[in-house]
């Protein structure tokens, strides 16, 4: 009897990884054609995701590889065409990390560098440079005046705009002494003199408080965390949200907090971006976003709360002194 039931295990065993099977084999098959309509379509974002999910499904299928390369490759030459060269260099940077040999991608990876690197120093040597100086000569000389919207901005407030002093105001009290005395000394004819001082005295003391401090609370609300993990290997952190400095480089399967888009990057940060200054600017290609919906065009940073302080009591009067024979 349990001959027969080993045999019925390792036959259903048997079943259950063939169907498995099929079933990989299937979901293999749909992504790579859904990944290739993609790419005849145009959709390079779509067509990668396709392949790549193939990939994860048999890393050595010859079909989902070839696809990702072709995908990788064409996406460089269209953002190429549309004058995005940094784009470009980005698919190509994919492209020869997941095929190292593919000498076409490295040779449009060098000639988008250098196409990059010339626009750069032609831009610093000619109009671009003289708008830089002239922008950085006005924040020096405080010619320019930001509005408040911009000073409250985390990170990039503290580069455009300078502190203002908060006026502090201190109650002062008002106090007035009144004091009196009058003295009488009365002679008489007799031996024994009879001197008689009387003296009054009543100070009275006032104190009035000329102000009263009085604060409003607010508080704004706190914005929803939206987070990205890197796509490659070392992706670029750029300066700015178009320039080609690096500040760093991220690495794969890294989460960052998203804190803004310009054009086609997003500004990252390794915490909540209204606690910590932003790092730089990623290429939003090399993002993949880990929220839902699209990134919202304004966000909320919160501002501390002031707490009222309450009006200062007033002081006890001092007694009257004790008049003295």
């Amino acid at each position: 009897m349990s001959k027969l039931d080993d045999l019925m295990s390792e036959l259903e065993r048997e079943i259950k990884e063939e169907r498995q099977r099929k079933e990989r084999e299937q979901k293999l098959r749909a992504a790579i054609t859904k990944g290739h309509q993609a790419l005849e379509a145009g959709n390079f974002t779509a067509a990668r995701s396709f392949f790549e999910s193939a990939l994860a499904i048999d890393g050595d299928s010859p079909h989902a590889q070839a696809g990702l390369k072709d995908t990788l490759y064409k996406a460089g030459q269209a953002a190429e065409e549309h004058g995005h060269r940094r784009e470009a260099r980005e698919y190509y940077q994919a492209l020869l990390d997941f095929d190292p040999d593919n000498s076409d991608a490295l040779v449009r990876l060098n000639a988008m560098t250098r196409q990059i690197r010339q626009r750069w120093a032609i831009g610093i040597g000619g109009p671009v440079g003289v708008i830089i100086l002239l922008f950085i000569l006005a924040q020096v000389k405080h010619f320019i005046l930001w509005p408040a919207g911009a000073c409250n901005m985390p990170g990039v407030g503290g580069l455009l705009c300078s502190p203002t002093p908060t006026p502090t105001l201190t109650a002062t009290p008002t106090s007035t002494p009144i004091p009196t005395a009058t003295a009488t000394p009365i002679p008489t004819s007799t031996p024994t003199p009879t001197s008689t001082n009387t003296p009054t005295s009543t100070p009275t003391y006032t104190l009035t408080p000329t102000f009263t401090p009085t604060f409003t609370p607010t508080s704004t609300s706190t914005p929803r965390p939206l987070l990205g993990r890197m796509r490659y290997e070392w992706v670029s952190v750029y300066a700015d949200r178009e320039g080609t400095d690096e500040v760093t480089r991220a690495a794969v399967e890294s989460v960052w907090y998203l804190c803004a888009r310009a054009g086609s990057r997003y500004q990252v940060a390794q915490d909540h971006c209204h606690l910590t200054t932003p790092l730089g600017w990623v290429n939003i290609t090399s993002i993949e976003p880990l929220f839902e919906g699209e990134f919202p065009s304004k966000l909320v940073t919160p501002f501390p709360t002031l707490t009222p302080v309450p009006p200062r009591p007033p002081a006890a009067p001092t007694p009257a002194p004790t008049p003295e024979d």
